[in-house]
């Protein structure tokens, strides 16, 4: 590998859904959260978060395709909450009654600090959310599901500058590739740990082609084609199945998901591409 890795990586997310209690319900989950409202002042309501639900092929197989129907007023739906800071900070914690999410987003040029480091990190105010849920009466967290996605953005360099260039970049090969205008591929697989041989998860991969432009539009500016780059969006999801943990013992349950996520993107894109970004 090169001394300078830069992978382009642009956002990670770490996620756990956990048992609910009472002192998460409504507007208590707001209630003891000084510890982090002092880090992360600026707070937004969101839209509820549901992780989905990840089984054994066969048992996925034969489970309803329709959605759930809950029948629930306005006031009993789950509150989700951004937890962000008014400056640049890269980070960004999401809490609900029963989630609990850190998001790494990248600012400017700041390099990608690596998976150990946002785990460190993820554990850590992890921790102070279980301390503040104890100090108003509950109990420890009982998780039942974990979830990591990686959003790698892949923009022109010296390997590809047009959709012309996707096989450059993209280790995908299909009749007529070079004349595409857009690429959309999807796949998912099970996931087994490999001490077990269990199952552990499901693994959910994307690839989809974009747009950005390089200047904002406005009303006398609009934009043209000129005006806007190519992207290549890969993202990857790691999810788990149903797990019995507890905070002290999470970090090491990530492990067969980040696996899972780096074996896909090596996968998906090529070994030039790779070596221009220093993976190699």
């Amino acid at each position: 590998m090169s001394a300078v890795a830069r992978p382009p990586v642009n956002e990670v997310a770490l996620a756990i859904s956990f048992q609910p209690q009472s002192v998460l319900e409504g507007p208590r989950l707001m209630v003891g959260l000084g510890s982090i409202l002092a880090e992360f002042p600026d707070v937004t309501e969101v839209p509820p978060y549901e992780m989905s639900v990840e089984q054994p092929f066969e048992e996925q197989l034969l489970r309803p395709s329709a959605p759930s129907i809950k029948f629930m007023g306005a006031q009993s739906l789950p509150r989700r909450y951004w937890f962000t800071t008014p400056g640049s900070s890269p980070l960004l914690l999401q809490v609900q009654e029963n989630y609990f999410a850190l998001n790494w987003r990248r600012q400017d040029d700041e390099p990608y600090p690596g998976f150990d480091r946002l785990v460190e990190e993820f554990e850590s105010y992890l921790s102070k959310f279980q301390d503040a849920i104890i100090a108003q009466g509950g109990a420890e967290l009982q998780i039942t599901q974990l979830e990591l996605t990686y959003i790698n953005i892949l923009k022109p360099d010296g390997i590809w500058g047009s959709t012309a260039d996707l096989g450059k970049v993209v280790a995908l090969q299909a009749a007529g590739l070079e004349k595409c205008e857009q690429l959309n591929f999807t796949y998912s697989r099970s996931l087994n740990d490999t001490n077990s041989g269990e199952f552990y998860g499901r693994l959910h991969a994307a690839v989809a082609t974009g747009y950005t432009p390089k200047i904002e539009p406005t009303d006398l500016l609009p934009l043209r084609a000129p005006d806007v780059i190519p992207v290549i969006n890969v993202s990857l999801t790691g999810r788990s199945g149903e797990i019995d943990e507890r905070v002290a013992g999470l970090a090491r349950r990530f492990e067969p998901a980040h696996d899972a996520v780096t074996e896909a993107f090596k996968g998906l894109t090529t070994d030039a591409a790779r070596r221009s970004w220093g993976l190699l």
